[in-house]
């Protein structure tokens, strides 16, 4: 077995504060160009391949704290931005919690193994 107090040996990958916050900036950005372009269920349909190809991307165990971090950031610009398509105020808190129910969660990640490496356990 392991010794205890020995923590796995996977692969630490993190994403970078610059990086999160630009790809957020540039989600926010379409969104505000796009609002208006799209239905809501298309506009939703869009922003979800958007995140779901983020959390491929990015998709590590270790990176969880920060995919979450981008999903509740990809919610804020959107009930953000919906509410500005017109002068009346287009979602409250409890509808919009019943729209982002479409958008993909962050899933559960697995542990890397090290290339090199067999049978590592998370």
């Amino acid at each position: 077995g392991k010794p205890r107090g020995k923590k796995s040996s996977g692969l630490k990958v993190l994403t970078q504060k610059e990086k999160l916050h630009k790809k957020s900036d540039e989600l926010k950005q379409w969104i505000k160009e796009n609002r208006n372009r799209y239905k809501v269920s298309a506009l939703l349909k869009i922003v979800s391949l958007k995140l779901k190809g983020h959390y491929n991307y990015y998709g590590f165990k270790v990176n969880r704290k920060k995919l979450v971090h981008f999903y509740c950031l990809t919610r804020n610009h959107l009930f953000k931005w919906l509410n500005r398509r017109s002068q009346k105020k287009s979602y409250n808190g409890k509808q919009f919690n019943d729209l982002a129910k479409k958008l993909p969660r962050v899933p559960e990640m697995y542990l890397l193994k090290p290339l090199g490496v067999k049978n590592v356990r998370s």
